[in-house]
This record gives C-alpha cells, structure tokens and sequence, in this order.
C-alpha cells in the first residue's frame, strides 16, 4: 500500500470518527443525558446542556 492511498485512508477514519462522535454528542443533549468522558486522568460527567463540540477541519 501507498503512502498515498494510507494518507487517504487515514483522512476517511478520521472523518469517520469525527462524524460518529459528533452523532453520540447529538443524542445525548437530545435525550437529555449526560455524556460520559475521560479527562485529565478521570472520569467526568458532562451535562447535556454544556457545549462539547467545537467545529474542527
């Protein structure tokens, strides 16, 4: 496999991963609940009401 083709590979996980945490973040302020996530070493709850995304390239 190319570098190329793994560049271009690489950009569509990305994409991927960018596109299914931005849903999971979605349904969570729609259904109310809070989101669970690691930060600094610990577990944290975010309310549904806190904005968590921020536009990305």
């Amino acid at each position: 496999m190319s570098s190329r083709r793994l560049t271009l590979l690489q950009k569509k996980a990305e994409k991927a991963i960018k596109e299914a945490v931005r849903k999971v973040v979605e349904e969570h302020r729609r259904k109310g609940e809070p989101l669970v996530i690691w930060q600094k070493g610990k577990v944290k709850l975010v309310p549904p009401t806190q904005q968590l995304l921020r536009k990305v390239k």
